[in-house]
């Protein structure tokens, strides 16, 4: 299987369509930006959920293994995007 990944600003992925589902809804993309805020605080380090901004916006990020992203890190993010509860995510 290969996996194409859109290399894209994060501004983009806050673009919805008529019925407000994310554009790029369940593609595989990549973005690059600092991690401005971390909310990984399970004391068992279960989950990474991170909040990554960019020149053009910011993204919540999040996944179910612990991935050691800490506030301030430079990161390139790879996932697919989606929605939970109304909020764009990867």
């Amino acid at each position: 299987m290969i996996l194409l990944l859109l290399s894209i600003n994060i501004s983009e992925l806050h673009k919805n369509n008529t019925d407000g589902i994310p554009v790029h809804m369940d593609e595989y993309v990549s973005v690059t930006g600092v991690v401005t805020a971390n909310f990984s605080t399970n004391a068992t380090y279960e989950y990474t959920k991170v909040f990554v901004q960019d020149e053009t916006g910011g993204i919540y990020v999040y996944s179910p293994s612990y991935h050691g992203i800490n506030r301030g890190d430079s990161v390139r993010i790879y996932g697919r995007v989606s929605q939970w509860k109304g909020i764009t995510e990867i």
